[in-house]
């Protein structure tokens, strides 16, 4: 995804969610493990921490910010 791409969807997901930020990471079918994440952080970071968290760890994660 090219960086203006991301930035729209970024900009698209905090009118559309006004809620905390969190990240949620697929365990198995029946399970997943969601971490807080800081609202005080830039969009951009949140997102960063998630593609590392993936990469770390070898399994499907989301965020919802």
């Amino acid at each position: 995804m090219r960086d203006a791409t991301l930035s729209s969807v970024i900009d698209e997901t905090q009118r559309a969610f006004d809620g905390y930020p969190y990240l949620v990471t697929r365990l198995v079918a029946a399970m997943h493990h969601i971490i807080l994440l800081p609202r005080a952080r830039h969009p951009e970071q949140l997102l960063e921490f998630g593609r590392r968290q993936a990469r770390a760890n070898r399994l499907p994660d989301g965020a919802s910010l």
